[in-house]
């Protein structure tokens, strides 16, 4: 086991808490040696794996990490060929709506508000991260590679590369400006980089990590997922036109937007329906 101590050393920033719980599980239940492991081990591995696990989303993120695993020991040189690169499932995620999970208005708003135990100088810009959640109803990769120069703060507005250009709130100015001006060089260190929001080390937030880092030492879940959907909920429900939610929330097609007044979601058309009646 000692190339696993040399990948965790190497990779303990680069793989996310989750991948290296489902890396290590791998490693712990793999019924064949994993050096010379086959693409048809990793399938019959998959398959043992779909006799407990029912969830595909489950599934495809455990193949994930065993094929992050298996690149990182390609880079690490013991390994000379990836035994399941191309390899992909074909599962059909459920993706309708869970409208049950959605948060309130009320709830996102504890949520902006909520402090959570954190270092001095990762402070304000967890502060910045809940805002951008909730005022944009950002996705974890929107966030995460946001650029020092999508900040306009004259203009107050904020420029999703390939996306769409949005209006910064008023409670979003002063901390970004003081996260620009100071906390920001603080954590940039001496380091070249133009990402926006930096770890305590100067690097790029992990998006598996995300979820962890809005929830540090706290009973009440608030995943990143479940917060934009009830954003854009939470504007189709209180009467916001269709059109300006699709967007606002950066929807490619229509029919993205529209799935929120589908899965049976009675409530909300019944909203619709009294506030734009056709």
């Amino acid at each position: 086991m000692e190339h696993l101590k040399h990948w965790e050393i190497k990779y303990k920033t680069y793989i996310g808490k989750t991948y290296k719980t489902y890396i290590k599980q791998f490693i712990e239940t793999a019924n064949f040696n994993i050096q010379k492991a086959t693409y048809s081990d990793i399938i019959k591995h998959i398959e043992t794996l779909r006799k407990t696990i029912h969830h595909p989303k489950i599934i495809t993120n455990k193949l994930l990490a065993i094929k992050k695993y298996y690149s990182c020991l390609l880079d690490l040189g013991i390994l000379e060929t990836h035994p399941c690169y191309n390899l992909k499932l074909i599962d059909k995620v459920d993706r309708s709506l869970a409208i049950e999970t959605f948060f309130s208005d009320s709830e996102l708003e504890y949520f902006l508000k909520r402090d959570l135990p954190s270092l001095p100088k990762l402070k304000l810009r967890n502060k910045i991260i809940r805002q951008l959640l909730v005022y944009q109803a950002l996705s974890v990769s929107e966030l995460v590679n946001l650029k020092v120069e999508n900040i306009n703060l004259e203009s107050c507005k904020i420029t999703i590369e390939n996306s769409r250009t949005l209006h910064l709130e008023s409670p979003q100015l002063l901390p970004l400006n003081t996260y620009l001006t100071k906390d920001r060089k603080v954590l940039k260190q001496n380091k070249a980089t133009d990402i926006l929001l930096l770890t305590k080390n100067g690097n790029k937030i992990d998006q598996t990590r995300l979820s962890e880092t809005i929830n540090y030492k706290t009973k009440k879940r608030f995943t990143p997922r479940i917060l934009r959907q009830s954003v854009i909920y939470n504007l189709l429900k209180n009467g916001n036109d269709l059109r300006q939610v699709q967007l606002f929330a950066g929807h490619k097609y229509i029919s993205s937007t529209e799935k929120y007044l589908s899965n049976n979601l009675t409530e909300l058309r019944h909203e619709l329906e009294k506030k734009h009646p056709l």
